[in-house]
């Protein structure tokens, strides 16, 4: 049987030999390896798209657009500040299959929004500035008993942090609110004004939380806190502080679950959040 030579040595090689260098190559082929660089050599890309930051996006809301790991996207993309992102700026989004358009921010909540005003009409009058025979002076509405229109709530972000959680099932069970992830110790803020009508830790599962009353049926949710810093029949104004970043009860890590409800009904906060 002929034996093929070792094209380094020019020795003799057996047949076993000759299927072992014949292995060795067929790999160094396939990695690009010891070849001089003829061969390509092929790298796993990331899957994902790029989303160009347009006007009025905002980094949470491209994230809930494409419904992914807040906290992801900043690794990926080296983002340490998710509160600065800038139009033109290229947003790698990883896993998605393709550019999403990205709804713009509430100015208010939608359902609160306030009919347009119509003017008034004004009875005509005579030259004596009585009202003319037949017709009816139209008396003012009376003021209504409920709470101010929500026309005029906005609310804001509680804490400035990735999400890594958003509203709806996760894992086959309910999730009302959204995750926010922040340092421990991070100041909470109210979302808007209102009265405190929950601060304490004994619901299950929320640790440390508070419930705060708005109006328009309005209740914002915030849990898992450090150390709560206000009581309850307290009023509280936008932007105070109420209390701290923590992760009591059942949490892991570091973060704010923050929930609203509309009429006692869980909503999904990105539909009032800027």
């Amino acid at each position: 049987m002929r034996h093929g030579k070792d094209p380094g040595t020019g020795s003799l090689l057996s047949p076993r030999r000759q299927r072992s260098f014949a292995l060795v190559v067929s790999v160094l082929i396939v990695v690009g390896a010891g070849l001089g660089g003829c061969a390509p050599v092929l790298f796993k890309t990331r899957k994902g798209v790029h989303h160009k930051v347009r006007k009025g996006e905002t980094l949470w809301r491209i994230c809930y657009t494409y419904q992914v790991n807040m906290k992801k996207v900043c690794r990926a993309n080296r983002i340490k500040d998710p509160g600065h992102v800038v139009v033109g700026q290229e947003v790698f989004i990883p896993g998605a299959k393709s550019v999403r358009k990205v709804k713009a921010a509430p100015t208010q909540p939608p359902s609160g929004a306030a009919s347009p005003k119509k003017k008034s009409a004004s009875p005509a009058k005579d030259k004596k500035g009585s009202t003319p025979p037949g017709r009816t002076v139209a008396s003012k509405p009376a003021p209504s008993k409920s709470s101010p229109s929500t026309a005029k709530l906005s609310f804001i972000w509680p804490v400035k942090g990735p999400v890594t959680s958003w509203f709806g099932p996760r894992k086959g069970r309910p999730h009302d609110g959204i995750d926010i992830a922040a340092p421990k110790g991070t100041p909470i803020r109210a979302a808007e004004k209102g009265k405190v009508i929950y601060s304490d830790n004994g619901i299950s599962g929320y640790g440390n939380l508070i419930i705060i009353q708005h109006s328009g049926g309005f209740h914002t949710v915030y849990g898992h806190n450090l150390r709560n810093r206000v009581d309850v029949d307290e009023q509280v104004n936008k932007w105070q502080v109420i209390a701290e970043v923590g992760n009591t009860g059942r949490a892991s890590g570091y973060h704010l679950h923050f929930e609203m409800r509309k009429n006692e009904r869980a909503v999904d906060p990105m539909d009032y959040l800027p």
